[in-house]
């Protein structure tokens, strides 16, 4: 303990800040995600969550093909973590963080001295 503050106020800190961390890693990859999506939409013209089944006849359509299909996957699975990043992180920041603070508020909190005159 560094600055000889309760248990539970270090404890709520603590938690606090992992949250921060989980809250901000968690934009860091939605914005990645985002980015990639834009680069690979303006780049290939291929967009998230969009199937395209025309039989090609030509071997290099169908490279052509073969190469749009693993880039579409890619493209699926990056806006699905997307997404998923930023609805944890929406979890996190309204529903989790509040809901630890009110615990510590009227669990943790009240008992102690330190903070009372």
């Amino acid at each position: 303990m560094t600055f000889n503050i309760p248990k539970e106020i270090d404890e709520f800190f603590y938690i606090q800040f992992v949250l921060f961390f989980l809250i901000g890693f968690m934009c860091n990859v939605y914005s990645n995600g985002q980015a990639t999506l834009i680069f690979v939409e303006d780049y290939y013209q291929i967009n998230p969550l969009i199937t395209d089944n025309q039989n090609l006849s030509s071997q290099y359509e169908f490279m052509q093909s073969q190469k749009q299909e693993v880039i579409q996957k890619y493209t699926n699975q990056t806006y699905f973590n997307s997404k998923l990043a930023r609805n944890l992180t929406l979890l996190l920041y309204w529903l989790i963080s509040p809901l630890i603070c009110f615990y510590f508020a009227l669990f943790k909190f009240r008992n102690i001295q330190y903070l009372k005159p």
